[in-house]
């Protein structure tokens, strides 16, 4: 699975995502206590709040990460999906606090998450459909933030590729030509 680093740089390994995640987990081992076991069989509930504490949802996006891909590796996909689904909607307010690098790379990997998880279970249209998806939120964010596209940029290529590539080995959709053949802007990136 994807995660990033300080400076929202994607880091492809899980291995490097429980490294840097794990001193934020609530749960230290993978030793199946029963009352680990519970608490992690549900998702993390996401209750608004009127202040939004984006060092807050940052952390529960890892803690919902790191139970998703435990899961994802031990193969409970449903229970997966519903932790990965939950970190896309933690990673989505907080795209709303604040637009920087680790916010738009948080977003980035949550989709690409789920995507790698529908790719697994064979449902390519639902995985194209993540992958278009962050790329279709990257040129939202690029139309409506002009003084923060050198942010963007690199999320913008790296979503790019990781759609054609996907489509390249199992298939495209009409939305995903579109994207696809949507310009990026050259700038000092």
């Amino acid at each position: 699975m994807r995660c990033a680093n300080q400076k929202g740089v994607f880091v492809q390994t899980e291995t490097e995502q429980t490294e840097r995640f794990s001193r934020l987990s609530l749960h230290q081992s993978d030793r199946a206590n029963p009352a680990e076991t519970s608490a992690l069989s549900k998702p993390a509930g996401t209750t608004h709040s009127t202040i939004i504490n984006p060092q807050g949802l940052i952390k529960r996006w890892q803690y919902a990460t790191n139970a998703a891909s435990r899961r994802y590796k031990s193969l409970n996909t449903s229970i997966a999906r519903r932790w990965y689904l939950s970190a896309l909607d933690l990673s989505e307010r907080l795209l709303q606090t604040r637009l920087c690098a680790e916010h738009v790379a948080i977003h980035v990997i949550s989709l690409h998450n789920l995507a790698d998880l529908e790719s697994r279970l064979r449902r390519f249209d639902k995985a194209r459909s993540y992958h278009e998806q962050a790329l279709n939120r990257l040129f939202l964010l690029m139309r409506d933030n002009h003084d923060k596209l050198t942010l963007l940029f690199p999320h913008l290529h790296r979503c790019k590729m990781s759609l054609a590539l996907f489509c390249r080995h199992y298939g495209s959709s009409s939305a995903s030509n579109l994207l696809l053949r949507q310009s990026i802007p050259i700038g000092n990136h």
